[in-house]
């Protein structure tokens, strides 16, 4: 807090007499201070602090909350209305400069930010006026891309950090996702950026119901800005090294002679055409070459390249030791700098006597091909076919193969991915039908009024009598020279047995084995499957019998809608199924296989299936993040 003599001199400054111009006149303005001012503002927050004490302390000394911004403040406290309207009529009188006008009720707005409170507690959500309207920055502006990148980022981690549950979470993304479209950005940079909110705070997973006030809570004990140590010495430090660059770069020695001999120059010895000629003669050397030799340090430009080498030439022929070459040129040019064998190299060419920095001529074509021109038209030649290969580039453009590598790997930053194959081609009716039935299923889920614990998973599926491992596990050790071992494939006519199964988040309910004369009918289901199924269930829950039980199955009691062409959503499907067969051992008969897995399945820890269950919602959850897009290929 200043003195009151420079706050005053200060004032004073502030309040000199202004003018505005309006309708052809000029109008002085004879109070307050110029809008927007940063001393304006401070002004205001002295006057306020002196203003407000009085009311602080009462506030706090009845057990509430006190916040304020500028000119706006957030009151919560365990008032009467017409005490408060009261105790703010009284507030009014302290200063006749200031006006405090009340808003009370369970639901405020208070800046961006909405609060309501729900039985004594606060829960709040990102605020938006009436006025509001979704326009952005667009993204086919001249901007800077990286102001483009900055938007989603930010107004995603400001929802995060203001919505404090996960249903007020996806309603505000949704909202960001569709007026950041409406402003030309593309999906997948959207995605990128919402990624990027996560990874930025080390989370490495998606947000759920059940890691998401973990995660925010994670996100809002960060720190907004990363300190840095001994900052004032970093800066000089910075400085110093950009002193020593420019000095450097215009005190290089003519080195066909020895540092002690060279001859005084002054720039007045130089004309302008000499120095121009200085600075030119050091562009001849190809990029990331040493007599012939590619380097292991990063790509550089011709310029860039022969200030390294100079910059280790001078101290070689001084007798430094390479590896002080090596720290000061790491020192100096950190990400550009060469690596240790490098400079070692060099200082071993410059003591040699080696003098000139410039690669020597060589019959070989130059590098050449690593035009904007050619980087531009393998770009297009990519875009048009995504699956073409080097050589079919090589034989368009008439480059080498070498450098249409390098222009994939190092200009364009591509790397070739095989293809997934998926099960179906979704249209856009079926999309919009996943993602629908995800966020019915999430709903009820949310509110509530679905429990995990009344799910019951149903499916079929056939199991070997003989179990055949994979192709992976069967890998054996052998001497060098003997045959591989040989294993007899399955055949689709091997004995097997097709099971039906029912299995809870607390384990397994039923286990049934179908014969393979038997036709399954809604007959056979109802009265094999589903009462033996009941029977179990009343057994199980003798007080409150099938009440609330939930079947994820094409028949039922009560059934879980399930979207189209989505293997991986039953838990039978991505997890049962897969553990089971691959932990059953060979079975003489359908009789031993029903026994065996009816251990394996009750001898299975239930926080397994606990697991399972909870990871089926966040595969809904994340079948609506990817838009209704197959995301096997993302979930480890």
């Amino acid at each position: 807090m200043p003195s009151d003599e420079i706050l005053m001199q200060d004032r004073n400054a502030s309040w000199l007499p202004i003018s505005h111009p309006y309708n052809g006149q000029f109008y002085h303005q004879v109070r307050g201070g110029a809008m927007g001012s940063p001393l304006t503002l401070t002004i205001s927050n002295c006057y306020m602090y002196f203003f407000e004490r009085q009311i602080v302390n009462q506030i706090r000394n009845s057990g509430g909350l006190y916040f304020r911004y500028i000119d706006d403040i957030f009151i919560t406290i365990n008032w009467p209305v017409r005490h408060l309207l009261k105790e703010v009529d009284r507030w009014n009188k302290f200063d006749e400069n200031i006006n405090l006008s009340a808003n009370i009720g369970s639901i405020v707005n208070f800046l961006d930010l909405s609060i309501e409170n729900q039985d004594g507690q606060l829960y709040t959500t990102v605020f938006q006026k009436p006025s509001y309207e979704p326009y952005y920055l667009p993204f086919n502006s001249i901007h800077p891309l990286h102001m483009k990148k900055n938007i989603p980022f930010a107004m995603l981690l400001r929802a995060v950090r203001y919505c404090s549950t996960f249903e007020t979470y996806l309603n505000e993304r949704e909202k960001l996702r569709m007026a950041l479209l409406l402003n030309k950005y593309p999906n997948k940079n959207i995605d990128e950026q919402f990624n990027n909110v996560l990874s930025k705070f080390g989370i490495n997973e998606h947000l759920t119901l059940t890691n998401y006030n973990r995660s925010r809570q994670r996100i809002i004990d960060s720190p907004n800005n990363v300190s840095i140590d001994c900052h004032g010495s970093t800066i000089r430090q910075y400085i110093q090294e950009q002193r020593w660059i420019r000095r450097f770069s215009l005190k290089i020695w003519p080195f066909t002679q020895q540092p002690n001999s060279v001859p005084e120059r002054t720039n007045e010895d130089m004309d302008s055409k000499q120095k121009k000629q200085r600075w030119i003669r050091r562009f001849s050397l190809k990029p990331g070459r040493f007599n012939g030799r590619r380097e292991k340090s990063p790509r550089l430009t011709v310029s860039a390249r022969n200030l390294l080498a100079s910059t280790a030439k001078m101290p070689t022929a001084l007798s430094i030791p390479a590896r002080a070459v090596y720290d000061k040129l790491n020192s100096i040019y950190v990400d550009e700098a060469p690596d240790l064998s490098t400079a070692e190299r060099w200082s071993k060419l410059f003591r040699d006597g080696r003098k000139e920095i410039e690669d020597k001529a060589r019959p070989d074509r130059p590098i050449t091909g690593t035009t904007t021109e050619n980087i531009e038209y393998v770009r297009l030649l990519i875009d048009d076919d995504p699956y073409i290969t080097i050589e079919g580039i090589q034989a368009r453009t008439d480059m080498s193969y070498g450098t249409v590598q390098l222009i994939i790997c190092d200009d364009l930053k591509l790397q070739k991915i095989t293809a997934r194959y998926i099960p179906k081609d979704l249209s856009d009716v079926q999309r919009a039908e996943r993602v629908r039935i995800c966020k019915q299923n999430l709903s009820k889920f949310y509110q509530g009024t679905w429990r995990l614990c009344d799910l019951i998973n149903d499916d079929e599926s056939w199991l070997y009598h003989k179990q055949i491992d994979h192709k992976i596990s069967n890998k054996a050790w052998m001497s060098i020279g003997d045959p591989p071992p040989t294993i007899v494939r399955g055949t689709r006519f091997a004995p097997k047995t097709l099971f039906s199964i029912f299995f809870k988040s607390t384990g397994p309910m039923l286990i049934h084995r179908i014969e393979h004369v038997q036709a399954v009918r809604h007959h056979y289901y109802i009265s094999q499957r589903l009462r033996r199924l009941i029977d179990e269930i009343k057994r199980q829950r003798s007080s409150h019998g099938t009440r609330g039980i939930k079947i994820h199955h094409d028949n039922g009691l009560a059934i879980i809608s399930h979207s189209p062409n989505f293997p991986n959503f039953s838990p039978c499907d991505f997890w049962l199924f897969d553990v089971m067969k691959d932990n059953l051992t060979n079975q003489e008969n359908s009789e031993s296989l029903h026994n065996a897995l009816t251990d394996f399945m009750n001898s299975s820890n239930r926080n397994e299936y606990k697991k399972t269950f909870e990871k089926s919602i966040d595969r809904m959850q994340l079948c609506v993040d990817k838009h209704a897009d197959y995301f096997e290929h993302l979930v480890k």
